[in-house]
């Protein structure tokens, strides 16, 4: 197993070198403010990416994955609305 937390932003370890896949991949906090849940869903390809690298295990959670909370902390709003879903 190869494993990493590729989440976007700050820890994104496929943006660190674009030489990897190409793509930037913004925090998912970035993009609920820039492009609201939409953008979320359409971030770059990350999961071919990973297995493209020969990764096989993200330990970083989706913030639109059913099994993620209902306002992901990865989004900055866990705190402010947590009974309010991300639709």
């Amino acid at each position: 197993m190869i494993a990493t937390d590729q989440e976007g932003g700050s820890v994104s370890r496929l943006s660190a070198n674009p030489k990897l896949t190409g793509h930037d991949y913004p925090s998912p906090m970035d993009l609920l403010k820039q492009q609201g849940v939409a953008g979320l869903i359409k971030t770059p390809p990350k999961r071919q990416d990973l297995k493209a690298l020969g990764i096989n295990w993200n330990f970083a959670r989706s913030p639109t994955s059913p099994a993620t909370r209902p306002v992901s902390f990865t989004t900055g709003l866990s705190g402010l609305t947590p009974s309010k879903p991300l639709r």
